[in-house]
């Protein structure tokens, strides 16, 4: 991933953790208070997302969904294009 930082300068992106960094900017990802585990079952505590629940899915016109769809590829493409982080 390149980014330009002048007309004629493009500082490229290939560090592990900075492409982490550039992504949790371009993909809503919400932010975890906490994580605990009670009886095998685990519990997020996570930042409120805004948006509508997938109910409205079947409400919502063929132009909205392909757009929803496409942008969710989006998404999808950038968090499979990481190397998981170093143990």
């Amino acid at each position: 991933q390149a980014r330009t930082l002048s007309s004629n300068t493009v500082e490229t992106t290939t560090n592990p953790r900075l492409k982490r960094c550039n992504l949790s900017r371009s993909v809503p990802v919400p932010r975890v208070y906490h994580v605990r585990e009670c009886k095998g079952i685990t519990f997020i505590e996570m930042e409120f997302v805004p948006g509508r629940e997938a109910y409205v899915w079947y409400t919502m016109p063929q132009t909205a969904r392909q757009a929803l769809l496409k942008e969710l590829e989006s998404y999808v493409k950038q968090i499979l294009s990481l190397s998981p982080p170093a143990p």
